[in-house]
């Protein structure tokens, strides 16, 4: 461990970790700057807080803000349950990433059963998802491509389109379903939503 007292900055290699607040980074070196709170972590690195964790091949961050990039990551969102691979990952805002080139599922199998990948991504959490030129992986092979794509990404009950459903069977073959979900009133139980509420329909068939 070295100290720069110039610029309050730490200098650190080996199994290196800093706890702040309710975060934790984890890496092979980390640079640390103790006034502004920026650090630089290389190697082996893993990120984690309340809500994500990040495993990365390298971070730049602020402790403070949780503003930054991340190179060669992915990122488990835990809440939603989302999965996203990305190569350069821009961290603009609390619940905002920006992303040139990533894949994303909510499936745990590794490898997982269904992925999209797309490019130019905007991803609002809690809000939605937008992308570019996007294709739909089943167990990695391409099934559908959209030039543009956006779902929402919702934490409480609204009228909208759901997150698509991909799958294959003998009879059928690979099937595309797009959900609408109709919030009817606050109040109302989750079976009655489900059985009343949710349209599902198949939209792409390939045999």
């Amino acid at each position: 461990l070295e100290h720069i007292a110039e610029t309050d900055t730490y200098f650190a290699k080996g199994s290196v970790k800093i706890s702040y607040e309710d975060a934790t980074l984890n890496a092979d070196e980390i640079h640390f700057n103790n006034t502004t709170s920026d650090a630089v972590a290389i190697g082996n690195v893993i990120y984690e807080d309340t809500e994500i964790i990040i495993k990365a091949r390298k971070i730049e961050l602020n402790l403070d803000t949780k503003l930054g990039t991340i190179y060669n990551s992915k990122i488990f969102y835990k809440q939603r349950n989302y999965h996203i691979d990305g190569e350069n990952v821009k961290r603009l805002g609390e619940n905002t990433y920006s992303m040139d080139t990533a894949s994303a599922t909510t499936c745990d199998a590794a490898p997982p059963e269904w992925h999209f990948k797309g490019k130019d991504i905007k991803i609002k959490l809690q809000e939605n998802i937008k992308a570019r030129n996007v294709t739909f992986y089943i167990k990695g092979v391409p099934v559908l491509y959209t030039p543009y794509f956006w779902a929402p990404l919702l934490k409480e009950r609204q009228t909208g389109f759901l997150l698509p459903a991909l799958g294959y069977s003998n009879s059928k073959g690979f099937t595309f379903k797009q959900g609408f979900f109709w919030a009817i009133r606050s109040e109302a139980h989750t079976s009655e939503l489900q059985s009343h509420s949710f349209i599902s329909y198949a939209v792409f068939c390939f045999q």
